[in-house]
């Protein structure tokens, strides 16, 4: 690729490659809407409980909640692609993440030896 070409990819001097910024966290921004904590894990402990038919009723529900159905399609839509991602998510802040541990070992066998230096 020659460099004529990528020049018109770059940003230009003063102009920012992401205008809107990182994305906001669901929860914050639920917490916005006036849901409190404790509603948002209540809730997503009971739709982790739901069958898939009962998330799709959710979701189409006129009468769910946003945060209803934004959670119940988010798991449809990773159950249907085989992607744990936003379960893992959702997981994680209703039950906080799991402890990592590290097993570190060393040996601590060490052998003396001797050096000798002469001057020849």
């Amino acid at each position: 690729m020659a460099k004529g070409d990528i020049v018109k990819y770059q940003f230009h001097k003063g102009v920012s490659g992401n205008p809107n910024g990182r994305p906001r966290k669901l929860v914050t921004q639920f917490s916005d809407l006036g849901y409190k904590a404790s509603e948002i894990n209540d809730i997503l402990m009971v739709l982790l409980a739901m069958t898939v038919e009962e998330l799709r009723h959710v979701y189409e529900s006129p009468d769910s909640t946003i945060l209803e159905k934004t959670v119940a399609r988010a798991l449809k839509k990773d159950l249907d692609k085989g992607n744990l991602h936003n379960l893992e998510t959702i997981l994680s802040r209703a039950f906080g993440r799991s402890r990592e541990t590290q097993d570190a070992k060393k040996d601590l066998n060490m052998k003396a030896f001797k050096v000798t230096i002469s001057n020849r």
